[in-house]
């Protein structure tokens, strides 16, 4: 008896023991579920939060497509409005380039026109400076003057002027060579 006594004791603080170990291990279970439910509420939480917030942002983006379909149709087409409006700064570009090309060769031909007066000017000075002194050695000569000749010379330059400005070309008439003098004797003489 006294041996199943000791066994009896044995097996019942065996069996303590166990119930204990199984005591402990139901406690740190149940604390490690209860975690476990708190960090699954959180992260329920969470979704519901981020479902609100998903369909806040559906709401915004349905919001802003329609504006946006609503200015397209308003724009008449935004891509074929903003194309439009480039091919008319294009257009506009190029009306620019082509009168600065105009205005350019118009410089050009304004300087050519100001050569030929420039030299027009010239040559009228000289042959008003010949006239006078064919006019003052008419004047003072006692000697008899050939003014047919003076004067054919005088048509000449005349009709070289009169060529120039009718073809606004340098160098188009034959220059005199010769000097008038009242004072030689005429060829023709």
């Amino acid at each position: 008896m006294s041996i199943l006594r000791k066994q009896s004791r044995i097996r019942s603080r065996a069996a303590q023991a166990m119930c204990t170990s199984l005591g402990k291990e139901k406690e740190i279970m149940a604390t490690e579920l209860s975690r476990r439910v708190h960090e699954l509420s959180a992260t329920e939480e969470l979704i519901n939060d981020l479902k609100a917030q998903n369909e806040t942002l559906l709401e915004k983006v349905k919001k802003c497509a329609s504006e946006h379909k609503e200015k397209k149709l308003h724009n008449g087409g935004g891509e074929i409005h903003v194309t439009s409006t480039l091919q008319e700064r294009n257009k506009t570009l190029d009306g620019y380039r082509s009168m600065k090309r105009r205005l350019r060769v118009a410089e050009e031909e304004n300087g050519g026109m100001r050569a030929a007066m420039d030299e027009m000017r010239a040559k009228i000075v000289g042959s008003l400076e010949r006239i006078r002194g064919f006019k003052e050695r008419i004047v003072l000569s006692s000697t008899a003057v050939d003014v047919r000749e003076e004067i054919v010379a005088l048509e000449n330059m005349f009709e070289c002027f009169e060529m120039m400005v009718v073809n606004k070309k340098q160098g188009d008439c034959v220059q005199h060579k010769g000097e008038i003098s009242a004072c030689k004797p005429s060829v023709l003489a």
